[in-house]
């Protein structure tokens, strides 16, 4: 998303050196949409790392699943090592994502 950063930074460079102010109506009309352009790039931007960031957290739950998967596809595990689990009690279904530990994240995609 660097690209529509860029592309408005240029386009307010551009601007300036036309010499646009804030005088003619014109003007104003046109460093009013480069400013939305701006906050259009910005909000894309934090789409973006959002959704990686949601990504990530999907593949470690996808490994857990799977880990999950093959404990009860094994013959040989003994399903009464869990003992007395409540799982309703254990469920934490007001997760929030801000909680991802990042460093994690960022160590498996290395």
């Amino acid at each position: 998303m660097d690209l529509i950063s860029n592309k408005v930074a240029y386009l307010k460079g551009l601007a300036e050196g036309f010499g646009y102010t804030m005088d003619d109506n014109n003007q104003k009309v046109i460093l009013g949409i480069i400013d939305c352009l701006g906050l259009v790039a910005d909000e894309i931007d934090m789409l973006n790392e959002d959704f990686h960031n949601l990504e990530n957290y999907v593949e470690l739950v996808d490994e857990d699943l799977a880990e999950f998967e093959s404990m009860l596809d094994d013959e040989d595990y003994d399903y009464d090592d869990w003992g007395d689990v409540d799982w309703d009690s254990d469920f934490d279904d007001d997760y929030d994502f801000e909680e991802i530990d990042e460093d994690e994240v960022e160590d498996e995609d290395e």
